[in-house]
C-alpha cells in the first residue's frame, strides 16, 4: 500500500488503498472505476455526495449509463441505454419514483438511469426497483449491506460467514439493510428490476422452467393471465421481478468484492441466482413477479403473478385460481421523497 499522505482525503491515495481502479480514460464527471473480473467488465462510478440520497443504493456509489450527458467511457462497462419509457413511474430518467400502499409497512422505489442498482458483477444499473420494509430503530438493529459490521444479534441479520448459495436472514428471507444514501435502517429488503418490454430476467436459463404456457410470455407483459387486467383496471404497461437481498461469504477468488462490501470475501446481492447452481435451470428459491399499470400521475396498480418461497411455488400460473393472492390488486400512491 502507498504511504498515508498528509491529507487523507487525497483521491489518488483513497483509490490506491481501496481496491478501486484509477483510469485515465474516465472521461467527464467520473470519480473512479471498478473492475469485475468474473464477468470481464469494468464500470465507471461516481461517489455519493449527499445530493441524490435515494439514488445512492445499494452501495455508496452510483453507476450511470453511458450517454452523452455523462461523458465518454472508453474501456469501461456502463450500459449504453436509451432512458425512455419509464416516465410514468419515475418522471425524469435521472430521478426516482417513491410509492406506498395505504396502510402498508413497506414502500417501493423505482429507478431508471439515476445510478442505482448495480450488482457485484457490474450489471444491474438500469430500471432498478427496491421494496424497503419497516424502519428499524437505529439503536436496536444494525443494517446489512455489506459495508456495515455484522449484526449485533438483534433483528433480521444475515451471517456473513455463511457460504450457502442462497443465504437467509434470521427472521425474514431477505437481510436487514442499511441504506447507503439515506442512512436509514430497514428490517428487510427486496430488490430487482422492471421492464416495459418484457420481463427483466427472461434470458436466464431458469426462466423457461417458470413459464407455463403463455402466461409470462415476453411480449404480453402478463396481460393474458386471467385476472390481471381486472386487478389493474386495464392492460399492464410494465413488469417487475423482485428477489431478497442477501449476503454471504464468497471464497471463489474470482470476484472483486472489496469495492462493494469492504471485504474481499463478502458478497451481497439481489438473489436471482438459479436455485441449484449458478447458471442452472431451477428457479431462484425466492421471487415475486408483478404486472404493473400506471396512470402517469402518481398512482400505480400492481398484481402478483408469480411467487416462490424457499423453493416452494406459492402461485405462478392461471391454474392457481384458488390461491388467495391471485388477482389481488395493490394500489400504490406516490408519496414524495420522504421515507416514513
Amino acid at each position: 500500500s502507498p504511504p498515508v499522505p498528509d491529507v487523507v482525503d487525497d483521491p489518488a491515495w483513497l483509490i490506491a488503498t481501496s481496491g478501486l481502479v484509477a483510469s485515465p480514460s474516465l472521461g467527464v464527471g467520473w470519480d473512479y472505476s471498478i473492475e469485475c473480473p468474473d464477468m470481464n467488465r469494468k464500470m465507471n462510478v461516481d461517489g455519493c455526495d449527499g445530493s441524490k440520497p435515494f439514488s445512492c443504493t445499494p452501495w455508496d456509489f452510483m453507476v450511470y449509463p453511458n450517454d452523452a450527458a455523462n461523458g465518454p467511457n472508453t474501456g469501461a462497462y456502463n450500459v449504453p441505454y436509451d432512458c425512455v419509457g419509464n416516465e410514468d413511474y419515475v418522471g425524469d430518467s435521472s430521478d426516482v419514483g417513491i410509492y406506498k400502499a395505504d396502510g402498508a409497512d413497506n414502500y417501493f422505489v423505482f429507478h431508471t438511469c439515476d445510478g442505482a442498482g448495480v450488482q457485484t458483477d457490474c450489471i444491474g444499473n438500469t430500471y432498478f426497483v427496491e421494496q424497503l420494509g419497516p424502519l428499524n430503530d437505529p439503536g436496536d438493529k444494525q443494517g446489512f449491506n455489506g459495508n456495515e459490521a455484522p449484526g449485533n444479534g438483534k433483528g433480521n441479520s444475515c451471517n456473513l460467514e455463511d457460504t450457502d448459495l442462497h443465504p437467509y436472514g434470521t427472521e425474514q428471507i431477505g437481510c436487514n439493510f442499511q441504506h447507503p444514501g439515506t442512512n436509514m435502517n430497514y428490517d428487510w429488503y427486496w430488490c430487482g428490476w422492471m421492464s416495459t418490454s418484457g420481463w427483466a430476467d427472461q434470458n436466464f436459463e431458469w426462466w423457461d422452467t417458470i413459464v407455463k404456457g403463455d402466461e409470462l410470455s415476453v411480449d404480453n407483459l402478463g396481460k393474458d393471465i386471467p385476472g390481471v387486467q381486472q386487478a389493474l383496471g386495464g392492460e399492464p404497461d410494465a413488469t417487475l421481478t423482485l428477489y431478497p437481498w442477501v449476503c454471504n461469504k464468497d471464497n471463489s477468488g474470482n470476484r472483486n468484492l472489496e469495492p462493494f462490501t469492504g471485504d474481499s470475501t463478502h458478497n451481497c446481492f439481489c438473489d436471482n441466482n438459479a436455485g441449484d447452481q449458478l447458471g442452472g435451470t431451477v428457479p431462484p428459491p425466492n421471487l415475486k413477479f408483478f404486472a404493473l399499470r400506471s396512470d402517469g400521475q402518481g398512482q400505480v396498480w400492481m398484481t402478483r403473478v408469480c411467487e416462490y418461497s424457499k423453493g416452494d411455488k406459492v402461485m405462478c400460473n392461471a391454474a392457481d385460481d384458488g390461491n388467495e393472492n391471485w388477482g389481488q390488486s395493490i394500489e400504490l400512491d406516490s408519496f414524495g421523497d420522504q421515507a416514513w
